[in-house]
């Protein structure tokens, strides 16, 4: 079970017997591994004598019948838990009362099993209230329709007009009769196409169609909000020619045939122009704000008034100008990602078939070793259009990264098979965003990348599968793993452990339990006892070693790694590694990764995938991290423990 299964199964067992205090509650589901049918059996099968000494006031619950997991039937027992939340949940879990019981617990919820009446009167007041904004909302919802009608109603009035003398007379009364009639009937009676041919012949209608409101607006741009609409009007003081010049610096387009002005107030721009030419022409966006502007100045007139059209223009410019560039920069984006993915896998670029598999072959020989390298350039393959891939290689770390692994796994609802994770504490990091900040004080740290302060936020790493001149060449220590013992192992374990919210007992207990299981799997905890001392290298024989492939995202590379020669020294042939890996030929060498928790938890900028040079865990992984989890209990199987370990992981005091 994970920690979320057994906490549903105490709020299952508390709802049959409301009565058991929380003290005999968790010694109970202590008692029988917090399994909720054998506590249930365990209280049924009990007669009242020892019911009574557990101060268990009911009769024997039978099988419990849980109903449907609804906002009316979830509310009583998380009653200051916000709807929405709760609705979310009833969907997401298929309104099964076990499973959204689960899915909020994990939120570190707690549930309440008896509502007092203060509370029920709280939510009797919660739900009138709720219907009274409901029926505000349909209200307002109609008179929206009824708008909506009215306007449409309007338009239909506009557009079904028929063009004829008559009708033209009382827009164009200074006009010949005979011009009206030619006018109409060459437009087939089409009111819209018929008032552009006569302003098209130099004649300006009259004031009552160049008044701008939603009405005669819609007619030219009935795709556009009405709101907008209102809005320019207003803006405008109904002037048509304004509106439909600041209309179209927005980008709305005239519907085909609509009527519109000819000089003056319609932007001069090619409309077949491709968006490349179209935002770069320095013409593109002159409209009759920009003449409101020069007349305004010369004239000496309402000074305020042209600042403010000059001003508006400017901004209207920039803006489009912004969103060319970024549709610019997305096309630049998709080609290179188009072409990297041409270029196929990043260890192997450049290579021959014979090469690849002449490199592979000096690599670790065992059926399972060639498998995972087969698996890794698949990953490589599918991944290379926007990441950059990196290796790390490790051994007597493996148990410190799987015990990290599981307790992001519970407080972050990470997916089963979740990638070891190297750092997860995000204190440290504070104040040093990228890894800029941290090869600043690089040469005041006199053990270079030994050096605590660069440990606890970066890791060596390969640039490729196949790189033969990095310190660990990943294809030759897979089996073994490679490893440092010149830090204290436990003592990282235990101030991981104190800062999460246990004391130093406590966390010295679980250290012992944590290495017993992981001999169990065969991850050596021989480490974990006491300080180490030497340096780095291969460790040992046997299937000991374990691998992190990680794919960073392109754009944020420069900030999380740079190349390096050994000992983390910066190597500026190989710098920026976003453009060195993105290169035709394969890359080699190591490189520094800078590890900060928040990325490394953010599927969309870092994908980790572990690989473990023992079969049996590499292909039991989900198996050995759900039983991580049962081993974590001390720190993190309570919701107070929860609450503490989150913070601490996110550098909150406790």
């Amino acid at each position: 079970y994970s920690f979320c299964t057994l906490l549903a199964h105490m709020a299952r067992v508390r709802e049959a017997y409301p009565s058991l205090d929380d003290e005999t509650l968790q010694q109970l589901l202590d008692n029988f591994d917090g399994i909720e049918d054998k506590v249930l059996q365990f209280l049924a099968d009990s007669d009242d004598t020892q019911r009574k000494k557990m101060r268990c006031d009911e009769a024997p619950a039978a099988q419990k019948q849980y109903p449907p997991a609804t906002l009316e039937t979830l509310k009583p027992r998380f009653p200051d838990t916000d709807d929405s939340l709760l609705q979310d949940v009833c969907v997401a879990c298929g309104n099964d009362w076990n499973r959204a019981m689960t899915q909020l617990l994990s939120y570190g919820l707690i549930p309440v099993f008896s509502v007092n009446e203060e509370k029920e009167k709280k939510e009797k007041e919660r739900k009138a209230r709720e219907e009274e904004e409901r029926q505000q909302r349909l209200k307002e919802e109609e008179m929206r329709k009824e708008e909506e009608r009215l306007l449409e109603k309007r338009k239909e009035e506009i557009l079904a007009k028929k063009a004829s003398v008559s009708t033209l007379r009382a827009h164009f009364p200074d006009v010949e009769e005979d011009i009206l009639r030619e006018a109409a009937d060459d437009c087939g009676g089409n009111w819209s196409k018929t008032i552009e041919r006569l302003q098209s012949y130099g004649f300006a209608p009259s004031e009552v169609e160049k008044v701008a409101n939603v009405e005669t607006l819609s007619a030219v741009f009935p795709h556009v909000d009405p709101e907008l609409l209102r809005d320019v009007a207003d803006n405008c003081k109904g002037n048509w020619q304004k509106a439909l010049a600041q209309l179209a610096e927005f980008g709305c387009t005239p519907e085909d045939g609509a009527s519109i002005p000819k000089e003056g107030s319609w932007p001069e721009f090619d409309r077949e122009a491709t968006s490349d030419n179209y935002f770069d022409r320095d013409d593109t966006w002159q409209s009759d704000e920009d003449d409101a502007y020069s007349h305004a100045l010369a004239t000496g007139d309402d000074l305020k008034k042209a600042a403010h059209a000059h001003q508006t223009s400017e901004l209207m410019k920039e803006s489009m100008a912004r969103i060319a560039r970024q549709m610019k920069d997305v096309e630049k984006a998709l080609k290179e990602r188009d072409e990297q993915r041409k270029l196929g896998p990043q260890s192997c670029r450049g290579m021959s078939k014979t090469e690849l598999q002449n490199s592979l072959r000096r690599g670790d020989s065992t059926a399972h070793a060639a498998k995972c390298f087969e698996k890794m350039l698949e990953k490589e393959a599918e991944h290379c259009g926007e990441y950059v891939v990196f290796y790390h290689s490790y051994s007597f770390a493996a148990l410190m990264y799987e015990v990290q692994a599981a307790i992001a796994k519970v407080l972050y609802g990470l997916p089963d098979g979740f990638g070891a994770l190297p750092r997860l504490l995000k204190e440290p990091f504070t104040g040093k965003p990228h890894i800029s900040l941290l090869l600043a004080d690089f040469n005041t740290m006199g053990q270079q990348d030994h050096d605590p302060r660069f440990r606890q936020l970066a890791i060596s790493v390969s640039v490729s599968l196949l790189a033969p001149s990095s310190e660990a060449p990943p294809i030759s220590v897979f089996n073994a793993g490679y490893s440092c013992n010149d830090l204290s192992f436990h003592g990282i374990l235990f101030n991981l452990f104190t800062t999460l919210g246990l004391v130093k007992g406590e966390a010295d207990n679980l250290i012992k339990d944590v290495v017993r299981f992981g001999n169990k799997w065969g991850l050596s905890g021989d480490m974990y006892a006491a300080s180490g001392s030497g340096g780095c290298g291969p460790r040992g024989s046997g299937n000991k070693g374990h691998m992190i492939q990680m794919f960073i995202n392109t754009s944020v590379v420069d900030d999380l790694a740079y190349a390096s020669h050994a000992m983390g020294v910066i190597d500026d042939t190989r710098n920026p590694l976003s453009k060195y890996l993105t290169g035709k030929k394969w890359p080699d060498g190591q490189a520094r990764i800078f590890v900060h928790p928040s990325l490394f938890l953010d599927p969309k900028q870092v994908k980790i995938y572990h690989y473990a040079a023992d079969e049996n865990l590499h292909k039991k992984r989900i198996q050995f991290q759900d039983e991580l989890v049962k081993v974590l209990y001390p720190l993190l199987g309570r919701p107070e423990k929860l609450i503490k370990a989150f913070k601490g992981v996110e550098g909150k005091a406790n």
